[in-house]
């Protein structure tokens, strides 16, 4: 397999960001981002003008983050933009699919803070919709605003601990109701930054307020490919956005700690299948799992419950009954609590 590293959900000059598309793949590109994706809201002019494609080792894939008021969801492969239905959601879904493209609730449980944007904040409302294909899982910058309680806690998050708002991990509320969900129908989930890189001005200080060159480093969303990834562009993006729908895929926070190798797989005598895949159970199935860090926590999660942990870095888990599976990784710091790191996404045993 081949293991390629994306940040999601960012935005440029064409909406609300600061940057235009070609100075965000010039900071990915430096970053190590092998697949960045642009998804300004309510609009696909970056792709009318061309925009997406190849920018030296990253490639642009360029989507659109439909609706404004609420219900939010992250478009891509569309032919034409989608109008902005934010109070009839299953409607922006159908518009989507039936042109052919994939789609993802984003920040579906985003709360806000009195403190940023008046207090501003964009959750999924209508939980009865159907036919989305995935959900955006962790997002860090509505995490960011959600945590943000006082000024000065502010500040010092700002100035000296930019991750610290991460370290409840992604929103508990939210991953209950994918475990429900993927007990039923295969949903995907993906992690983004929603990456925005506002300009800041406090008194005589002003700077970048989470920059783009800084969240590249952070949520990222690691795909993985049986081929790699073409070089022809509208190719890799087809593979790309494939194994986004598919769940082919893990989230991991690479501020806590690089995420590279993460293995999660299941296996018989006659073959192995990896994340976003089914296999039927038998007698000999096991799971296996491998972080590339030796100061890991290992969850395994069935059916939406915690049934084994260890602080091994890597184990072979016998599995007795089918189910739907998937895997936390919390990193271990020699001094204080275990981090939330990295969430694979299931492997359904049926």
């Amino acid at each position: 397999m081949y293991e390629y590293i994306g940040s999601l959900h960012i935005h440029s000059r064409f909406s609300d960001g600061s940057a235009s598309i070609p100075e965000i793949a010039y900071e990915a590109e430096k970053a190590g981002m092998d697949f960045i994706c642009i998804t300004d809201h309510q609009t696909l002019e970056g792709k009318e003008q061309g925009l997406d494609g190849w920018y030296g080792k990253t490639l642009v894939i360029i989507g659109a983050e439909l609706n404004r008021k609420r219900n939010h969801y992250l478009a891509f492969n569309l032919k034409e933009l989608v109008e902005d239905t934010s109070d009839n959601p299953q409607q922006t879904i159908s518009q989507v699919k039936n042109q052919g493209g994939i789609g993802f609730l984003a920040h579906p449980c985003e709360k806000g803070s009195p403190l940023i944007m008046q207090g501003q904040s964009f959750p999924w409302t209508d939980w009865q919709v159907e036919g989305f294909d995935g959900i955006e899982l962790w997002n860090f910058c509505s995490q960011w605003r959600e945590q943000a309680c006082s000024r000065l806690k502010l500040f010092y998050w700002y100035f000296f601990n930019r991750s610290a708002p991460l370290s409840s991990g992604a929103p508990e509320e939210l991953l209950q109701k994918w475990d429900e969900w993927t007990q039923k129908r295969r949903i995907s989930a993906i992690g983004g930054t929603d990456a925005h890189a506002f300009p800041l001005q406090y008194g005589p200080l002003r700077g970048i307020f989470l920059p783009y060159p800084y969240l590249f480093r952070t949520i990222n969303t690691h795909i993985l490919l049986s081929q790699k990834m073409q070089a022809e562009s509208a190719l890799a993006q087809a593979q790309v956005l494939k194994a986004l729908q598919k769940g082919s895929a893990f989230i991991a926070n690479n501020a806590v700690s690089p995420a590279q190798g993460f293995v999660f797989s299941a296996f018989n005598r006659n073959r192995e299948v990896g994340m976003g895949e089914e296999i039927n159970h038998d007698s000999a199935l096991s799971l296996k799992i491998s972080s590339p860090n030796p100061r890991s926590r290992i969850r395994i999660i069935k059916n939406g419950k915690l049934v084994y942990t260890t602080n091994k870095s890597s184990l072979i888990f016998k599995v007795l009954k089918p189910g739907v599976f998937r895997v936390e990784v919390y990193y271990r710091p020699r001094v204080g609590r275990p981090r939330p790191w990295i969430y694979s996404n299931p492997i359904y045993v049926r």
